[in-house]
Order: C-alpha cells, then structure tokens, then sequence
C-alpha cells in the first residue's frame, strides 16, 4: 500500500491472512479514510473464513471504508 505523502499519510495498517487494510488521512483536511484491498480464496471453506475476515474489519473500521479487491466469489454457478 502506498500513498502521496503531499495529500494522504497511513496513520495505520493492518496486515492478514486475505487483507490489507489501512487507515489515510488526508494532510489538506480533516478527512480520514479506511481502505482494505483483498484477494480472496479459491477454496470453499476458506471463503467462509474470508467473509468472517471481512465482518471482523469491518467492525473496527465503521462508516468511511472503501473495499477493493478481487473476492473470487460468485453468486451462481454458471457465473
């Protein structure tokens, strides 16, 4: 993870088994944003182990949270 340092600065980070998350505030305003980037499991039950990942970060990190990534979910089988 990587930032501007003229705009945004990482005042935490977080690594796990799926995720990084980190938390950026801005340098120009009060403005602080939590960013996690995934990549998610192929097999079944590490996808539930994932989602457990997810609902536990989000839990730390509220509201202003933007999650990006590549999930390696589908809805149905012929997706």
């Amino acid at each position: 993870m990587a930032v501007d340092e003229d705009f945004y600065t990482i005042t935490h980070s977080e690594r796990r088994r799926h995720s990084v998350t980190v938390c950026i505030a801005s340098t120009h305003c009060v403005s602080e944003w939590w960013l996690t980037v995934v990549y998610g499991p192929q097999g079944d039950q590490e996808k539930i182990e994932f989602l457990r990942e997810l609902r536990e970060i989000k839990a730390v990190v509220g509201d202003s949270w933007l999650l990006i990534g590549d999930f390696n979910l589908i809805l149905q089988a012929e997706d």
